[in-house]
């Protein structure tokens, strides 16, 4: 399985590159740009640049993959639009052009901050969205509705709820 990740430089996933490579997936790792050393203990099969605003890169990207695992986000921005465009805009596109490419599977990392800042002990998938006024955690739950409007493609959309540990 033909795999492209993006955000691949970033903490889950440099993980999820080296644990995909490891198990005999075809990694395209995606990055802003190509840097050493690298970030990864498994080489990925190939590594795609560029930025996932441009939709030209973004279907040079996607092009011939099997499935798309989406872990690139803003985090910290200036203003909700800052927000939106590197996190609702970038999803959006990145899903249409999956379904333009014929990639059949998208994975969506988001957050448990959908569910507001609040304590989470019994929170579950049916709870509502309450994402307060934290611009990450709106455009997060804006970047899910997105990517739920895409038909024809095999949605996962993970909330994690805390992610640490070594390098």
């Amino acid at each position: 399985m033909r795999v492209l990740v993006t955000g691949a430089k970033g903490f889950v996933g440099r993980h999820l590159v080296d644990r995909l490579t490891a198990d005999g997936f075809a990694v395209r790792a995606h990055v802003r740009a190509e840097t050493s050393p690298s970030p990864w203990r498994q080489t990925p099969n190939s590594i795609a640049t560029g930025d996932l605003r441009d939709k030209q890169a973004v279907q040079h990207m996607v092009r011939d993959m099997d499935a798309v695992v989406h872990c690139a986000a803003r985090l910290r921005a200036n203003s909700l639009d800052g927000f939106r465009q590197d996190n609702v805009a970038v999803t959006d596109l990145l899903a249409q052009t999956a379904i333009e490419e014929g990639v059949p599977r998208f994975v969506h990392l988001s957050s448990i901050a959908v569910y507001g800042l609040s304590s989470h002990q019994k929170t579950d998938e049916e709870a509502p969205m309450t994402p307060g006024r934290d611009g990450y955690a709106i455009t997060k739950a804006e970047a899910e509705a997105a990517l739920l409007k895409h038909e024809g493609l095999k949605t996962v959309i993970l909330r994690a709820g805390f992610v640490w540990g070594g390098p």
